[in-house]
Protein backbone atom coordinates (compact mmCIF):
# COMPACT_ATOMS: atom_id res chain seq x y z
CA UNK A 1 0.00 0.00 0.00
CA UNK A 2 1.40 3.49 -0.93
CA UNK A 3 1.58 6.37 1.72
CA UNK A 4 0.21 9.54 1.18
CA UNK A 5 1.70 12.84 1.28
CA UNK A 6 0.62 15.31 3.57
CA UNK A 7 -2.31 17.21 2.48
CA UNK A 8 -4.59 19.90 3.55
CA UNK A 9 -6.97 21.88 1.35
CA UNK A 10 -8.15 25.89 2.01
CA UNK A 11 -11.97 26.01 0.74
CA UNK A 12 -12.26 30.22 0.83
CA UNK A 13 -15.84 30.10 -0.52
CA UNK A 14 -17.07 28.11 3.03
CA UNK A 15 -14.60 29.40 5.36
CA UNK A 16 -13.06 25.78 5.71
CA UNK A 17 -9.64 24.20 6.22
CA UNK A 18 -9.60 20.42 5.52
CA UNK A 19 -6.35 18.42 6.64
CA UNK A 20 -6.54 14.97 5.38
CA UNK A 21 -6.04 12.18 8.71
CA UNK A 22 -2.41 11.23 6.78
CA UNK A 23 -1.29 14.63 7.63
CA UNK A 24 -2.51 14.37 11.31
CA UNK A 25 -0.69 11.31 11.75
CA UNK A 26 2.62 12.04 10.36
CA UNK A 27 2.57 14.38 13.02
CA UNK A 28 1.94 11.75 15.64
CA UNK A 29 -1.90 12.08 16.26
CA UNK A 30 -1.86 14.79 18.59
CA UNK A 31 -4.97 15.82 20.17
CA UNK A 32 -4.67 19.46 19.54
CA UNK A 33 -2.83 21.30 16.61
CA UNK A 34 -2.28 25.04 16.02
CA UNK A 35 -2.62 26.59 12.27
CA UNK A 36 0.32 28.64 11.44
CA UNK A 37 1.22 31.33 8.20
CA UNK A 38 4.31 32.69 6.98
CA UNK A 39 3.80 35.61 4.69
CA UNK A 40 7.80 35.79 4.03
CA UNK A 41 8.15 32.53 3.29
CA UNK A 42 4.36 32.05 1.64
CA UNK A 43 4.00 28.80 3.40
CA UNK A 44 1.21 27.57 5.85
CA UNK A 45 1.56 25.17 8.81
CA UNK A 46 0.12 22.98 10.60
CA UNK A 47 1.36 22.11 14.32
CA UNK A 48 1.27 19.62 17.00
CA UNK A 49 0.49 21.40 20.44
CA UNK A 50 -1.13 21.31 23.80
CA UNK A 51 -4.33 22.50 24.38
CA UNK A 52 -2.83 25.08 26.60
CA UNK A 53 -1.60 27.06 23.54
CA UNK A 54 -3.56 30.51 22.24
CA UNK A 55 -5.53 29.71 19.16
CA UNK A 56 -5.52 25.76 18.98
CA UNK A 57 -7.24 23.39 17.69
CA UNK A 58 -8.74 20.14 19.09
CA UNK A 59 -8.50 16.97 16.47
CA UNK A 60 -11.82 15.63 16.51
CA UNK A 61 -12.77 13.02 13.68
CA UNK A 62 -16.42 13.59 12.86
CA UNK A 63 -18.18 10.23 12.68
CA UNK A 64 -19.78 11.34 8.80
CA UNK A 65 -15.86 11.93 7.56
CA UNK A 66 -13.36 9.91 8.88
CA UNK A 67 -11.13 10.79 6.21
CA UNK A 68 -10.20 14.55 7.22
CA UNK A 69 -10.36 16.95 9.97
CA UNK A 70 -12.18 20.21 9.14
CA UNK A 71 -11.68 23.51 11.26
CA UNK A 72 -14.56 26.26 10.40
CA UNK A 73 -12.50 29.76 10.33
CA UNK A 74 -13.65 32.81 9.06
CA UNK A 75 -11.18 35.15 10.00
CA UNK A 76 -8.09 32.55 9.49
CA UNK A 77 -9.61 32.03 5.76
CA UNK A 78 -9.71 35.83 5.32
CA UNK A 79 -6.41 36.21 6.70
CA UNK A 80 -4.89 33.92 4.14
CA UNK A 81 -6.92 35.15 1.47
CA UNK A 82 -5.07 38.67 2.46
CA UNK A 83 -1.85 37.40 2.68
CA UNK A 84 -1.23 35.51 -0.76
CA UNK A 85 -3.97 38.02 -2.45
CA UNK A 86 -6.53 35.61 -3.71
CA UNK A 87 -9.53 37.47 -5.28
CA UNK A 88 -11.77 34.26 -6.36
CA UNK A 89 -14.02 33.51 -3.63
CA UNK A 90 -14.83 29.87 -4.85
CA UNK A 91 -11.23 29.38 -4.95
CA UNK A 92 -9.79 25.99 -3.26
CA UNK A 93 -5.88 25.35 -2.43
CA UNK A 94 -5.15 22.01 -2.37
CA UNK A 95 -1.66 21.86 -1.02
CA UNK A 96 0.17 18.64 -0.74
CA UNK A 97 3.69 17.28 -0.55
CA UNK A 98 4.32 19.06 2.84
CA UNK A 99 7.52 19.16 4.60
CA UNK A 100 7.89 17.13 7.70
CA UNK A 101 9.27 18.42 11.12
CA UNK A 102 10.51 16.08 13.20
CA UNK A 103 7.38 14.43 13.47
CA UNK A 104 5.87 17.68 15.29
CA UNK A 105 4.81 19.54 12.05
CA UNK A 106 3.40 20.25 8.50
CA UNK A 107 4.82 22.37 6.61
CA UNK A 108 3.20 23.81 2.95
CA UNK A 109 4.48 26.01 0.54
CA UNK A 110 1.68 28.25 -0.93
CA UNK A 111 2.78 28.88 -4.34
CA UNK A 112 2.38 32.61 -6.21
Amino acid sequence: MKERSPIAVIDFENNLIRIHKNTIREIGCPDNILLVVSSQKKMFGIIRCNGKVKDSHTVRFSSGNKDSYEIHSKAFTRQLKEIFSIQDNSEKLRLACGYICRNSAVLFKIKD
